[in-house]
């Protein structure tokens, strides 16, 4: 079965049948993750989420049309979106005191 046709049974209540479609892209959309975020459990994150909006948002998406390229959109788009969240999250600042603790002799 063709990606797509999973897609249109979930469209018509086989919510059953996106739990293929999340075995089938569950790593590749990982792997695409972590190129553009190095943290694991936030790209791990970031995948869940990129599954709930293709799960939310199959209505929309044309059966006509390729599923991956639809479903990779939506994973680019969360993930810059989340990129933009965390530039506009203050900068934190070291605790110089902790940090230079560290290299006390006591320490080394």
């Amino acid at each position: 079965m063709t990606d797509e046709e999973i897609a249109k049974q979930v469209q018509q209540g086989n919510v059953q049948a996106f739990a293929t479609l999340v075995e089938r892209y569950e790593q590749k959309i990982l792997r695409y993750t972590r190129k553009l975020i190095f943290n694991t459990s936030e790209a791990e994150d970031l995948v869940q989420e990129v599954f709930i909006k293709a799960f939310t948002n199959i209505q929309g998406f044309d059966t006509k049309r390729k599923f991956s390229p639809w479903l990779y959109r939506i994973a680019h788009n969360t993930i810059v979106n989340m990129i933009r969240k965390n530039s506009r999250s203050p900068v934190r600042y070291f605790d110089f005191e902790a940090l230079s603790s560290l290299f006390t002799k006591e320490h080394v």
